[in-house]
């Protein structure tokens, strides 16, 4: 995508594009359109604020662990995440399916963790 762009514009927009923004649990994963989407509700769940890495030739990584507080009722089957402009409600602006052997059914008592640099954003 930024072969195009100055030098460093394409990082600029990587960056701008995920600051200020938090991070989601899906059940079911929005499509490319950001329709259809389920995210996780209730039992202690909210959407945790994300910090990225510098980009660096288009991709950055969150820059530091995402912990989800214990969930006192199921939360179902996380198959995937998205970044939205706001704790609630807001915009989509990223999603992202996770790989089926990386599902993970969260269980009354469990608690659901996205470690450093385990999510990765890119232009290309």
């Amino acid at each position: 995508m930024g072969e195009n762009l100055i030098t460093g514009e394409s990082d600029r927009l990587l960056e701008n594009s995920l600051d200020s923004t938090y991070v989601a649990l899906f059940t079911t994963v929005p499509n490319e359109k950001g329709e259809g989407g389920v995210e996780v509700s209730g039992g202690a769940y909210e959407r945790q604020p994300l910090t990225i890495t510098s980009p660096a030739n288009e991709e950055c990584k969150n820059d530091g662990a995402l912990d989800y507080a214990k969930a006192s009722a199921e939360w179902g089957e996380i198959k995937g995440y998205g970044v939205f402009t706001a704790k609630t409600a807001g915009t989509l602006r990223w999603r992202e399916s996770l790989e089926e052997a990386d599902y993970r059914t969260v269980k009354t008592g469990d608690e659901y963790r996205i470690g450093n640099e385990e999510l990765t954003f890119t232009l290309s």
